[in-house]
């Protein structure tokens, strides 16, 4: 432990808060490189470097380093590099604790609680009576808890923590009760100062119209509901700045009129919002969403045509990741989507498209580097024209049964890196296997290909698919 000190005390002050921090999660526990790094904005840990700037960017900066420093492992990275998951080594997280405590930093509690108890961050993970010791922790500015339902009084107690900015709250329904709904209490409107909020819950849950107080509120986070109600107030929520409604929860608005979409109320208030994750709604398609100049990332879940719409005005220009899941789209996406100036990683997967061709036109998806194809059954031709996808590194294709004539095509991408095959036409890997020439040799190298044939995996990668 000396030596884990001494590198420990090493770290700029910056840092130390953000590696401490680290020590809030589950022993052995992968860490989600966004969520942390939105908690330690939320946090006030991360500052931008002057206007051309935002937080979270400093912030993967702040993990690279620690990264560097060698306190925190990287456990996956993304398609451009940057760090998805991480990961604290057990020495590491017990130093970070005994640093916490000591420092008074946070604290880290079971089912028994000692008194006195006025921490600043509480951390209970599957804990039963964490009720009863709220009321007095007005210092709280952050509480990390898994708690069994019913809980009793749980957010009349909380009530007392005015101050808190980070609520990470996971709700474990025991075994064998049943909650049709959960409906949560209009207390929550109360945590003006909240900037962070993870929420997940029963099967089905309500929001209450008070949560459109939240006016700091950053970072929304409520993936992984099955189905969730909330009021249009959240359109109130102009700070935030990354709202996760899930996959596959219905978003239930219960006053359905069109102040949802285009009064002050609309999501073309939400300016700041730079990630936004949304089910099955139509609101997502309205013209207001290009007016989002800041959104970097894109998720959808579930139809959004339910007319006529033009592509052009449901994608703002300035994305640069796009995810379409579940969409049924009928016609080619790509002619309109490859004229997104700046996006650079594009996702469609089940049934995001149920049409037979795909064209990437010419000079089309200038700055594309990942392009992931899955779960497209109807995908029969991929056709890149003359210098369409100049700067694609990375070709996922997954489950595409019914695609042909694949290996012409990849001949004209050249500068990739990366070929992924999985579970495809046998007749297709065929023709990727034992075509002959110089050219598809150079294919073949970057290429990998995994086929599930009954309980059986083959895998086949690079040198192993030469002729």
């Amino acid at each position: 432990m000396g030596i884990l000190a001494l590198s420990y005390r090493d770290l700029p002050y910056f840092l130390k808060s953000c590696f401490l921090y680290c020590g809030v999660f589950p022993e052995d526990r992968e860490i989600k490189a966004s969520k942390l790094i939105r908690m330690w904005v939320a946090e006030g840990f991360v500052q931008a470097r002057g206007e051309e700037t935002v937080e979270e960017d400093v912030g993967e900066d702040y993990l690279e380093e620690l990264i560097h420093r060698s306190m925190i492992q990287v456990v996956k990275r993304k398609w451009d590099g940057r760090v998805k998951s991480c990961r604290m080594h057990d020495l590491l997280r017990d130093l970070a604790i005994s640093k916490a405590k000591d420092s008074k930093f946070f604290e880290v509690r079971g089912n028994i609680f000692a008194y006195p108890f006025y921490p600043r961050r509480l951390i209970a993970h599957d804990s039963q009576n964490i009720s009863q010791h709220l009321s007095n922790c007005h210092r709280l500015r952050s509480l990390i808890c898994s708690i069994h339902i019913p809980q009793v009084n749980f957010w009349s107690c909380l009530r007392s923590a005015k101050l808190l900015t980070v609520l990470d709250l996971t709700l474990i329904v025991d075994p064998g009760l049943k909650i049709p709904e959960m409906k949560l209490p209009k207390e929550i409107g109360e945590f003006i100062h909240l900037k962070y909020f993870r929420f997940l819950g029963p099967r089905r849950t309500r929001f209450p119209w008070s949560i459109g107080r939240l006016i700091n509120l950053e970072t929304l986070d409520l993936r992984g509901n099955f189905e969730i109600d909330i009021p249009f107030s959240i359109w109130k929520l102009h700070q935030l700045r990354h709202l996760y409604l899930g996959a596959y929860p219905i978003l239930r608005m219960p006053i359905r009129d069109q102040r949802c979409f285009s009064s002050h109320l609309g999501i073309d208030k939400m300016t700041n919002l730079q990630t936004l994750y949304v089910g099955r709604h139509g609101w997502v398609v309205r013209r207001d969403l290009p007016k989002l100049t800041q959104l970097r990332k894109l998720c959808i879940y579930g139809q959004i045509m339910r007319s006529n719409i033009s592509y052009e005005l449901i994608f703002p220009s300035n994305l640069v990741e796009l995810k379409l899941n579940y969409c049924h789209l009928k016609q080619d996406p790509m002619l309109t989507l490859g004229k997104l100036p700046n996006l650079r990683a594009l996702k469609l997967i089940k049934f995001a498209y149920i049409g037979r061709k795909i064209t990437c036109s010419s000079g089309a998806f200038s700055r594309l580097e990942f392009l992931r194809l899955n779960g497209l059954p109807n995908l029969k031709d991929l056709i890149v024209e003359e210098s369409a996808l100049p700067s694609l590194k990375t070709l996922q294709i997954y489950h595409c049964y019914e695609m042909e004539n694949l290996l012409h095509q990849l001949q004209k991408l050249k500068s990739l890196q990366q070929v992924k095959l999985e579970n495809m036409n046998d007749s297709l890997i065929e023709e990727i296997k034992n075509t002959k020439g110089e050219e598809f040799d150079k294919i073949r190298l970057i290429t990998s290909i995994h086929q599930q044939q009954g309980t059986h995996d083959i895998v086949i990668i690079g040198r192993h698919l030469q002729v």
